[in-house]
């Protein structure tokens, strides 16, 4: 968890920086929504997920692509260009599922899932394909998950090679600690990932013309 309040914030941003979106990136992360984008999007789809309160399944989307993507690609645009974003998607379905083998009488051992609708899913994977290009040449290497070519096995080796390199040099003192954060998600300072945003020049971005 971050800093809690407003200066403490603005003092630890200071003090450690962030790399700055560039208007270049800006322009590629603002640029109009193209129907390749979004038909792209509806073919990566998996089928057989629950829907989410509209109750319209990846199957519509796929069967008339053709129809919705020209409607979705007019209404994404719109977004982009300062337009409210429908109502609908701000709608889920949640719910909870149990952790496999666990104590179905403990509250600790359920997670909570939310069933979007289908069309914010697909403006979500677009926008978050962009964004990629942009955080994995600013996110350092030690980030090993939940980007492009990153994964937890990269992890894995580092601590195979930083135990070796111990076996041979004994002599220095050293702990492996792994820490667990429990619900982080759950504790996750929303003021400070927003700030965090807003200095990386990423919050308020205006779509290209």
């Amino acid at each position: 968890m971050g800093p809690q309040n407003e200066t403490e914030i603005n003092q630890f941003l200071r003090s450690n920086g962030l790399p700055k979106l560039s208007q270049k990136n800006k322009i590629i992360l603002n640029h109009k929504i193209t129907q390749q984008e979004i038909e792209g999007a509806i073919k990566r789809m998996k089928q057989g997920k629950a829907p989410g309160p509209d109750g319209l399944s990846a199957k519509y989307y796929k069967v008339l692509e053709e129809y919705l993507a020209p409607v979705l690609c007019d209404v994404m645009k719109n977004i982009l260009q300062g337009g409210k974003i429908p109502d609908s998607w701000k709608e889920a379905h949640i719910t909870l599922i149990p952790k496999a083998d666990s104590d179905k009488l403990n509250i600790k051992n359920y997670r909570l899932i939310s069933l979007l609708n289908n069309d914010c899913k697909i403006f979500a994977e677009i926008m978050a394909n962009r964004l990629n290009k942009y955080l994995k040449n600013s996110i350092h290497t030690d980030q090993a998950g939940f980007l492009p070519n990153r994964q937890l096995k990269d992890n894995v080796r580092h601590i195979i090679n930083i135990i070796k390199y111990l076996e041979k040099k004994n002599e220095i003192p050293v702990v492996l600690i792994f820490i667990d954060a429990e619900k982080a998600f759950d504790n996750v300072s929303w003021q400070f990932l927003l700030k965090c945003m807003e200095t990386a020049r990423i919050e308020g971005c205006q779509a290209s013309a």
